[in-house]
């Protein structure tokens, strides 16, 4: 259509090289596939398919220690931060800080751990890549030169669809979904890639959570696995805290809800006089207006 090109752009080829490769016809894909690479040279779900029927026989599958390896990617070119110090910066969302944290309770279990990420920018003169308590970072455009060479035993991909990776070295893979449906405005992830053996599932926190995108995408009840939310307990284990009857918390990206709250206060506060609202939040991002 006029508006949705991306319709004939990707998703006719992109589905006519799958059903030629499931239905034997491998060799009328490859043609559309090598156009394909040409128009999106980093598209990961196309890469995934050329690894997949290309001979890899010069991949090499190096084990970087007696541990199991865990790679935890958290975005790349879309990224929401770039460029971002995993030492210290106070521009990263909540879904950095649960990667980081995550991180170290797999270091502490004795895995090998990695982050993938925006750190590095020869434009801007920046390189954050580093090795910080034991957790190694490494900027997302080598994160595909790093899957060929190493065997990664676990990759949880971070909100992201259209890093769904699926090369020979890669054993499991997760999808770790934060607080919005897993598909995002990117041609490649309004669908989702699924390897029948190597795609283990959709991490959520919640009942509700998985409800609502089983109910949204029609995805089976048995793609889901239940973790919970990245809170340390023992921050809130101080019973001196005194109690405020009716006050609310927000301490999300104000992009995320707020104003619908804001709507959802006032009937609240007619309701109930002592009603308060706490933000916590970038105040740069509030429409004070509004």
């Amino acid at each position: 259509t006029i508006i949705e090109h991306e319709i004939q752009e990707y998703f006719i080829p992109y589905f006519y090289i799958e059903l030629k490769i499931l239905i034997g016809e491998v060799d009328k894909a490859i043609p559309v596939l090598k156009k394909m690479l040409n128009l999106y040279p980093n598209n990961q779900p196309l890469l995934n398919i050329k690894y997949m029927i290309c001979n890899n026989n010069n991949i090499s599958s190096v084990r970087l220690s007696d541990d199991k390896t865990v790679v935890i990617h958290t975005g790349g070119e879309k990224s929401i931060v770039k460029n971002w110090n995993p030492k210290e910066d106070k521009r990263i969302s909540g879904s950095e800080i649960m990667a980081i944290n995550l991180a170290k309770e797999f270091d502490d279990l004795g895995y090998r751990v990695f982050i993938i990420g925006s750190f590095h920018s020869e434009e801007e003169n920046i390189d954050y890549q580093c090795t910080y308590k034991n957790i190694q970072y490494i900027d997302y455009k080598f994160f595909s030169e790093f899957c060929l060479k190493y065997i990664i035993d676990y990759l949880v991909i971070s909100r992201y669809v259209s890093e769904l990776t699926y090369y020979d070295n890669i054993k499991n893979v997760y999808l770790w979904v934060h607080d919005q449906l897993p598909i995002l405005s990117d041609n490649s992830a309004k669908c989702i890639q699924n390897h029948t053996k190597k795609f283990k599932g959709f991490i959520t926190v919640s009942e509700w959570q998985k409800k609502n995108i089983m109910k949204e995408l029609d995805i089976p009840e048995e793609n889901f696995i239940m973790s919970r939310n990245a809170i340390f307990i023992d921050r809130f284990t101080n019973k001196n805290v005194e109690k405020i009857p009716f006050r609310f918390i927000y301490s999300s990206s104000p992009d995320r809800g707020l104003s619908y709250l804001m709507n959802m206060i006032q009937k609240i506060k007619e309701r109930y006089e002592k009603t308060t609202l706490y933000i916590f939040a970038n105040k740069e991002l509030i429409d004070i207006d509004t």
